[in-house]
């Protein structure tokens, strides 16, 4: 799956958590448009990256544990041309965390 795509629907996920407005598994993955399987993927992999995911069977609704800033672009970093500089080998995945973080909204 292409990364945008991906990512737009992350997106689309986290706007029906954010509004407490997912309903029951079943309601949320209709929602999405999704089956059942392919949304607990979804948010195992937003958990894995940080997203602090629960369910409430009172509120039958995802929600978040905190609030949590989301961007659905990973070019709004701008990197500094000397420290861009110094990003080489086998340094490269302290850049590839910057972006992650930048993406999350953890600047």
């Amino acid at each position: 799956m292409p990364l945008q795509k991906y990512l737009q629907k992350i997106s689309y996920l986290h706007s029906l958590i954010q509004r407490k407005g997912t309903g029951c598994q079943k309601e949320f993955a209709k929602k999405a448009n999704m089956s059942r399987s392919m949304l607990n993927e979804y948010l195992k992999e937003m958990k894995e990256l940080g997203f602090p995911i629960c369910y409430s069977k009172e509120r039958n609704s995802y929600y978040y544990t905190e609030n949590i800033k989301f961007r659905d672009s990973l070019f709004d970093y701008e990197i500094d041309p000397d420290e861009l500089k110094g990003i080489k080998g086998g340094s490269m995945h302290i850049f590839e965390l910057k972006v992650l973080n930048s993406f999350l909204g953890y600047d």
